[in-house]
């Protein structure tokens, strides 16, 4: 008997393959409340004895299987594919062409009635930063590209194929005074306005760091900001810096001045997914509500090369005499994204164990998510020699491929609230690579 969330196909898209099942029902419990039962002095400490009993089955479980995996798993096929399936960039959310190439190669592949609709901001259609003069006029316009250096040839090939800019930031065409703000925490902010400085009308120019990106937007629009800018510093860098007599990547380890950090502004720690939809999945047809986990003030990401010169107006002061124009044109839609997962069943059938990764990355994912996804490639493949081989695992076992991680854990989240009864019931651990 295979466990697997309820179908749900409806007249709008699921959230994942495994939809086209039904999931058994548990049988129903008497009608009011169950009798008291007294408890015993040590009934807590042999619960916890029981808990713990659990998560080391589990553990040992998941040992097994690993141990039984790496005598199949082959380095070389590792290395092959990471720079076959990832060496090209791939946008935040799969296009037609990468989802054929990438899915059909991976586990399951999804057909329409297996999207789930997201609701995101697409990629920026038009950004600026510009130094304007008295009269307007345009005295300094940011090159928001990186560079193009030929001793790395993907990251050249591809330096401007991916825009730089922040997943589900607000669209916006703003000009103001740009004020310093440290790192953008609200402490920073909050320090500021005690000293009597007043940000209305604003632009803030803030570092990475301290805080996620996200926050430092949050803190930035609860000042009175009207945009928010925020760059890497190579000062944060430690003591690889170009400064400290090392070359910058690619001839050497140093940051890149001209190298952006891209990402999701969503205020995640408000609660991550689909912001349209909190608390519940966002299926095509969902009722959507205007976000209170997204910024209102548009923000970009720049270079430290950028920021030097925008640093260069403030002078001595915090706030800028100069006027800076802030440009963020983005497209904002629906549209779907895919979970790719596949179902080992075990003798234990009704327990399940999840091994998940994302498969989502901003420009090339060397690291993020390429390094997780090639091992849950090889997994699967040493899974799939132990079945042809007649092994059954104790628990079933889960294997997903989470889209969409990078504009705020979109993916997995609208999954886990598709199906989180069937989750709490079901799933005893998981597994992220």
């Amino acid at each position: 008997m295979i466990i697997i969330p309820p179908d749900k196909t409806q007249d709008h898209y699921t959230t994942t393959t495994l939809n086209d099942q039904d999931v058994p029902h548990e049988s129903q419990s008497l009608p009011g409340p169950p009798p008291a039962i007294p408890k015993r002095p040590n009934q807590r400490n042999r619960k916890r004895r029981i808990r713990i009993a659990a998560c080391a089955v589990v553990l040992i479980s998941l040992v097994v299987v690993f141990h039984s995996v790496k005598y199949v798993v082959n380095p070389e096929m590792i290395r092959h594919k990471t720079k076959k399936l990832f060496h090209r960039p791939h946008k935040p959310l799969f296009n037609p062409y990468t989802l054929q190439t990438i899915e059909k190669k991976f586990l399951t592949v999804p057909n329409n009635e297996s999207a789930i609709a997201a609701s995101r901001k697409y990629a920026g259609l038009e950004r600026k930063v510009e130094i304007l003069g008295d009269d307007g006029d345009v005295e300094w316009s940011a090159d928001l590209e990186e560079d193009q250096d030929f001793a790395d040839p993907d990251a050249a090939k591809y330096h401007d194929a991916i825009p730089a800019w922040h997943g589900l930031s607000k669209d916006g065409d703003v000009t103001g005074p740009i004020i310093y703000v440290k790192y953008g925490r609200k402490r920073d902010f909050d320090s500021l306005q005690e000293s009597g400085v007043d940000f209305k009308g604003t632009i803030a120019l803030v570092r990475y760091g301290g805080v996620f990106r996200g926050l430092k937007v949050k803190a930035a629009q609860e000042a009175g900001c009207i945009g928010i800018l925020i760059y890497s510093d190579p000062h944060d860098d430690g003591a690889v810096t170009v400064e400290n007599g090392y070359e910058a990547w690619p001839h050497g380890p140093a940051r890149n001045p001209s190298s952006v950090q891209r990402g999701s502004v969503q205020f995640i720690s408000s609660y991550p997914g689909d912001p349209t939809t909190p608390g519940y999945p966002s299926y095509k047809n969902a009722t959507r509500i205007e976000s209170t986990s997204i910024p209102s003030i548009p923000s970009l990401p720049i270079s430290w090369n950028t920021a030097k010169r925008l640093l260069s107006e403030l002078g001595d002061d915090l706030k800028s005499k100069s006027r800076i124009r802030l440009l963020n044109k983005v497209d904002d839609k629906v549209t779907p994204i895919y979970n790719t997962m596949a179902i080992i069943p075990g003798i234990v059938s009704e327990q399940a164990v999840i091994v998940g990764n994302h498969r989502d990355a901003w420009v090339l994912g060397a690291a993020d998510p390429t390094s997780g996804t090639v091992c849950m490639y090889e997994l699967v493949r040493g899974l799939g020699m132990l079945l042809r081989d007649g092994w059954t695992p104790f628990r079933t076992i889960i294997l997903a491929s989470w889209d969409a991680e990078e504009y705020g854990l979109v993916g997995s989240t609208e999954w886990g609230e598709d199906f989180a009864d069937w989750i709490q019931a079901h799933v005893v651990a998981y597994l992220n690579l």
